[in-house]
């Protein structure tokens, strides 16, 4: 229990050292994607991740912590606390993982009454050789299993994320322990070709857990995103938004502006590039966003789209746009499926394919369904017309819009 103490000591004295340094450099990590092993990540953004174990009873299993998209510039030192259930799970040890070069800069700390797993990782050398800069295993938890319960290893607090220039390292967090199912969800899309993609993530969190919920931007186009708004929906009873702060891919935050209607559960966002000559514009894919709030219920609290306005280019051209649901899953899958448009066929030799997307979305949420023409011939196509067959019981259609191959 001493060593839990001093532990925790070290945590808050480097802390309290790091938000000195650097301001804003204690902030808790966000929770997202479930996923058995590693995704794609969003530009500068690292993920930590607990994997994903299964186990009989009084069997012993091995947990490990993986840390992908570390930076080139390095980890140069990381605090954090983890939480699991002490009645599921018998924590007996925790040892240093294989990006781990030496053992002596990495410590940890185990609360077996409160079921708190602390760790810390400070560089030992002092010129930063012996930092993290590999993706890999950062640590390896070994534990009893004394119940059939899922137990779920989950983010408590995060301290400290630094590289080598004493700068701040974005992090997502996904949660995972033994016996906890889950398959494979989606991975993050690589994005529909022509369209930039809007994605709220899908995170976990118990009740009463405080979380950040990125919204990533992915498929910015070249031209960049002078102004977008947009507003989502999700239920205050369940989630109580607290703050939302712009993300790695905003410039200047002056260009940022956002709204928390608590009553209604609005969130409305607004970016307007700010210089006027665009060089503050949106370039990269990445974290527009990011939502902190408070978990107040065991229910799942999905974050949908409730009405998207403009996103425009620096020539002032409508960028097409789709949208991925996403939101809190408090201990199992988030209950509104994320729209999954279908991977486009390869053409058949002579021969057009014409195409509606497959998107998955919750009753009342807005969606946008593209028509896809592949194997367009090199002749052109001079005109076209169909009719296409739906229920209107089930949909309510709106608006159709041309797509990015119409010129005019």
């Amino acid at each position: 229990m001493k060593k839990v103490i001093s532990i925790f000591v070290a945590i808050a004295m480097l802390t309290t050292i790091f938000s000195v340094m650097i301001p804003g450099a204690v902030f808790a990590a966000d929770n997202t994607y479930d996923q058995n092993n590693s995704i794609t990540l969003a530009a500068s953004t690292m993920q930590l991740e607990v994997g994903k174990v299964t186990g009989d009873v009084n069997s012993t299993v091995e947990i490990p912590i993986y840390f992908t998209g570390v930076p080139a510039t390095g980890i140069l030192n990381t605090d954090f606390l983890l939480k699991y259930d002490p009645s599921i799970l018998e924590v007996t040890k925790i040892e240093s993982g294989n990006i781990i070069v030496n053992s002596r800069a990495f410590d940890t700390g185990i609360d077996k009454q409160d079921g708190i797993l602390a760790f810390l990782f400070s560089e030992e050398s002092g010129d930063g050789l012996e930092s993290i800069f590999e993706d890999g295993v950062f640590a390896v938890i070994t534990a009893t299993v004394k119940s059939k319960t899922s137990a779920p290893i989950t983010l408590e607090k995060m301290g400290a994320l630094a590289d080598n220039n004493f700068a701040k390292v974005q992090s997502t967090f996904v949660a995972g322990g033994v016996n906890v199912g889950g398959g494979t969800p989606t991975t993050r899309p690589s994005g529909v070709p022509g369209q930039t993609t809007i994605e709220v993530a899908s995170v976990e969190a118990a009740a009463g857990a405080t979380v950040q919920i990125p919204i990533y931007f992915t498929g910015v186009p070249s031209k960049g995103i002078l102004n977008t708004d947009f507003l989502l929906k999700y239920d205050p009873s369940i989630l109580e938004v607290t703050s939302i702060e712009s993300g790695d891919i905003i410039v200047n935050s002056r260009a940022f502006d956002t709204g928390i209607d608590k009553q209604d559960g609005i969130l409305a966002f607004l970016f307007s590039e700010e210089s006027g000559d665009g060089i503050e514009s949106i370039f990269n894919d990445g974290v527009f966003a990011i939502i902190t709030a408070t978990v107040k219920s065991k229910t799942p609290a999905p974050i949908t789209l409730e009405k998207m306005g403009a996103l425009a280019d620096n020539d002032f051209g409508k960028i097409q746009s789709t949208f991925i649901a996403g939101g809190v899953n408090v201990g199992g899958q988030v209950s509104t499926p994320t729209p999954t448009p279908t991977i486009r066929p390869t053409s058949i030799p002579g021969q057009m394919t014409i195409e509606v997307a497959k998107v998955e979305a919750a009753a009342g949420a807005t969606v946008e369904i593209p028509i896809y023409f592949t194997g367009v011939p090199s002749k052109g196509i001079l005109n076209t017309d169909f009719l296409l067959k739906y229920n209107p019981s089930i949909l309510e259609v709106t608006s159709i819009e041309s797509g990015n191959i119409i010129v005019n």
